[in-house]
C-alpha cells in the first residue's frame, strides 16, 4: 500500500516489536519500504503505516508460514481493499508450502460455505 483512499503517500512504516515472555523487546524501527519492514517484524509486532496527510494504518504482523500463514493471506484477499488477480490466488493454491497452501485454500472454503448460508438465509 503505497498511497491511501486519499491519494497520499506512505511515508514510512513503524515496526513495534512485542516483549518477549522474558520482558525482552527488539527496538522499534522505521523503514521506507515493505520488505525491510517484513523482513524486520517478527509474529505478533505491531506496524503502523504512515501517510503524508498524516493518517496512520495500524496492524499486526501475521505468521510468516505454514497454516496460520495461508489462512492470513486468503483473509486478506477476502476482507481487504486488496484486489485479488485470479493468478495470485492460483499461485496460492499451489504454494510451495504445502500448510500454507492448505490454510488458503480452507479460509476460501469457509468464506465460500458462508456466502452459501447468507444466500439461503435470505440476507
Amino acid at each position: 500500500m503505497d498511497t491511501n483512499a486519499n491519494g497520499s503517500k506512505r511515508v514510512l512504516i513503524l515496526v513495534h516489536p512485542t516483549p518477549s515472555a522474558g520482558g525482552y523487546s527488539r527496538p522499534a524501527k522505521s523503514f521506507l519500504s515493505d520488505q525491510s519492514a517484513l523482513d524486520y517484524a517478527l509474529e505478533g509486532d505491531a506496524l503502523l503505516y504512515v501517510f503524508e496527510d498524516g493518517t496512520t494504518y495500524p496492524t499486526t504482523m501475521g505468521p510468516k508460514s505454514g497454516v496460520d500463514w495461508g489462512s492470513c493471506v486468503a483473509e486478506a484477499y477476502l476482507y481487504s481493499d486488496w484486489v485479488p488477480e485470479k493468478s495470485d490466488i492460483l499461485d496460492m493454491c499451489f504454494h510451495e508450502d504445502k500448510e500454507a497452501s492448505i490454510g488458503f485454500v480452507n479460509a476460501l472454503a469457509d468464506y465460500v460455505i458462508e456466502c452459501r448460508v447468507e444466500k439461503v438465509a435470505g440476507l
